[in-house]
């Protein structure tokens, strides 16, 4: 028996011995393939940031030389335009530089800040770049003079917001309000970091402005045409970290809307500008161009999103707002609401058929949603006062949860994407007010208890 059970203990640490050896390959084949990861994605981003800073020198050079070729060939309407637009860019750096670096300093310094950098103001987003990684050696130099490295005006970092975090003790608050914080803090510091500003201020009308030069010269110049391209460039460069999606697909899609679509503002300005004569060769390629985009494009593409928009905007949302709704559930005439929202939600889509168009519908939701949102609002108003509430407490935060919902449970994500903004806006309005009241609700017991749930969750 002493044998057997020897025997036995033998064969369970053997096995146990194996499983542990295969944990530890299993664990270091994820630690390599993590650090794989990470040296692939490293490697991207800096591929990414190289690419984008050559674009922006090479497109602030050639934007210099244009400038200059204007000023001698006595071209003054469009040397004017275009040193209006590069001073504007410059002038935007140095007030985003004073708004990141120079929120403490007083007045004067401000001015002095400003007045020193506006020579080097085409260098300023290489230094948002260089000091976003706050032990560099530049965002160190910069401590020296009192600039507030540390500092964002969206989000503040964990030292100046330790005060207030003790304050807040709802979980719910405090999560999406700092989630909402660290969202818009992302995106501003992206259009920081990575110079996108530069293609709202001189990429694009820089490109306008050579475009119609070359029209109405008639002059088709290598040093137009290069620039032309570079600007395009720039602004898919840049916008590549900006589209929405849940999958690639749908990042893909997103942006390759944006370029083809800046393409396409180009290619309709060069027309206009052209005026080319009725039945002549320019006339006829441009329109055939024109009207077999339109054909394979265009309206399938508008069918498909006029179903979408019909299903997903209109017809999901507001049967679940007034169908499912709990507070709502048992009024007689949630029916006829529906049926009403069906034919005004109708309406607008046929109009969306007619005057078709991503800012259209984009205002569009944002209008429907209010008008849900206040609607709603008023039923449960009403259902309170006439005693039928449900067991659990109903806040102002319902109607916000079900559209948040809408926005994960929908079938299409463009559409669902372009609302969330709003969305999100109106919550940051909601939880401040939460704020405000939640601050006299809090004990030192609430805070002790908060105290030992944030310990145990780490």
């Amino acid at each position: 028996m002493s044998f057997k059970k020897c025997g036995n203990f033998c064969e369970r640490k053997q096995y146990i011995n194996h499983q542990v050896n295969i944990s530890i390959k299993e664990c270091q084949m994820k630690v390599k393939y993590k650090k794989q990861i990470k040296t692939k994605n490293t490697l991207w981003d800096k591929t990414y940031d190289v690419t984008s800073i050559v674009i922006n020198i090479a497109n602030f050079a050639i934007d210099l030389y244009i400038l200059i070729e204007f000023y001698e060939k006595k071209r003054l309407i469009f040397y004017y335009l275009s040193l209006t637009i590069t001073l504007t860019a410059q002038l935007a750096y140095c007030v985003i530089f004073l708004r990141r670096y120079c929120m403490s300093l007083n007045t004067i310094r401000r001015i002095k800040w400003f007045i020193g950098i506006l020579p080097f103001s085409w260098m300023i987003p290489f230094v948002f770049y260089l000091a976003a990684n706050r032990r560099s050696r530049l965002a160190l130099f910069m401590d020296l003079f009192d600039l507030d490295i540390f500092h964002c005006p969206f989000i503040l970092p964990a030292a100046y917001m330790k005060k207030k975090f003790e304050k807040i003790v709802e979980k719910f608050v405090l999560l999406l309000k700092q989630y909402l914080k660290v969202c818009i803090f992302v995106f501003f510091f992206l259009l920081d970091c990575n110079c996108n500003y530069k293609y709202m201020y001189i990429a694009i009308p820089q490109s306008i402005l050579q475009i119609v030069a070359m029209i109405i010269y008639n002059e088709i110049n290598t040093a137009y045409l290069i620039s032309i391209f570079v600007s395009v460039a720039n602004v898919a460069c840049k916008w590549l970290i900006l589209p929405f999606g849940n999958d690639i697909y749908t990042y893909i899609w997103s942006w390759l809307c944006f370029v083809t679509d800046l393409v396409g503002i180009l290619f309709v300005l060069s027309l206009v500008f052209h005026s080319p004569i009725v039945n002549g060769d320019t006339y006829n390629l441009m329109a055939t161009i024109f009207y077999y985009k339109i054909y394979i494009a265009v309206l399938p593409l508008i069918a498909y999103a006029i179903v979408i928009c019909f299903l997903s905007v209109f017809i999901y949302p507001t049967w679940k707002i007034f169908i499912h709704d709990t507070y709502n559930h048992h009024l007689r005439w949630s029916i006829p609401c529906f049926l009403i929202f069906l034919i005004i939600a109708s309406l607008f889509a046929s109009m969306a058929v007619i005057y078709f168009g991503i800012m259209f519908i984009y205002i569009h939701i944002l209008f429907y949603y209010q008008f849900i949102y206040y609607f709603s609002y008023l039923l449960k108003k009403k259902n309170k006062i006439e005693g039928k509430k449900t067991k659990d407490k109903q806040t102002d935060n319902e109607t916000l949860q079900k559209l948040l919902s809408f926005l994960q449970e929908g079938p299409d994500v463009d559409l669902r994407m372009a609302c969330a903004n709003h969305v999100f806006g109106f919550a940051t309005i909601y939880l401040n007010e939460e704020f405000e009241t939640l601050y006299n609700r809090v004990t030192l017991k609430t805070l002790r208890q908060a105290r030992q749930s944030s310990l145990i969750r780490s």
